[in-house]
C-alpha cells in the first residue's frame, strides 16, 4: 500500500448506489478521502466545497449528462485542472470530442487495482491516459450489472 503525504481527496459522481458504496469502500480503505452524489447537480455543489483532487465520473446521469457536465469543468479556470476518470458502462457514448477531456476513461466493471494505480498516478502526476482497464472477478462480482 502506498502511503500518501496528504490525504488524497476523490469525488464520485455516480447515480447507482451500490456502485457509489463499492468506491467508497475502496478508497477509504486505501486511505483517500471520499465524498460522494447521485449527479452533477450535487456534484456541482460540492466540488467547491471537497476540491476534490480527482473525480470519478459517471457518464449516464440524472438531469445532465457527465459528458456535458466533463466539458463544463474543463471550461472553468476554476475546476479545469482537476483530472478526471470517466468511469461507465458505455464509455463508447462520450462523445470524441470530448474524449481528450477526461485524463482517463475506465469502463465498469474494473479491475480495483489499475483504478487505484490510475488514480494514484493521475493525483501524483495528472498525466494524460486512455486506458480501457479489464475486468478482475473481485470486482464484477461486487459490481453485478454495473
Amino acid at each position: 500500500m502506498t502511503v500518501l503525504s496528504h490525504k488524497q481527496r476523490v469525488l464520485v459522481v455516480d447515480d447507482d448506489p451500490t456502485c457509489r458504496a463499492l468506491l467508497e469502500a475502496i478508497f477509504e480503505t486505501h486511505r483517500y478521502t471520499v465524498t460522494a452524489t447521485d449527479s452533477v447537480i450535487g456534484a456541482s455543489a460540492l466540488i467547491v466545497q471537497a476540491r476534490p483532487s480527482i473525480i470519478l465520473l459517471d457518464l449516464a446521469l440524472p438531469y445532465r449528462s457527465g459528458a456535458s457536465w466533463l466539458a463544463q469543468l474543463k471550461a472553468s479556470p476554476a475546476t479545469a485542472d482537476i483530472p478526471v476518470i470517466i468511469l461507465s458502462a458505455h464509455p463508447d457514448v462520450l462523445p470524441r470530442e470530448r474524449r481528450g477531456l477526461a485524463q482517463a476513461i475506465v469502463q465498469k466493471p474494473f479491475r480495483t487495482s489499475s483504478l487505484l494505480d490510475t488514480v494514484r498516478m493521475l493525483c501524483g502526476r495528472g498525466s494524460m491516459t486512455d486506458l480501457r482497464l479489464q475486468t478482475d472477478s473481485a470486482s464484477s462480482q461486487r459490481l453485478g450489472s454495473l
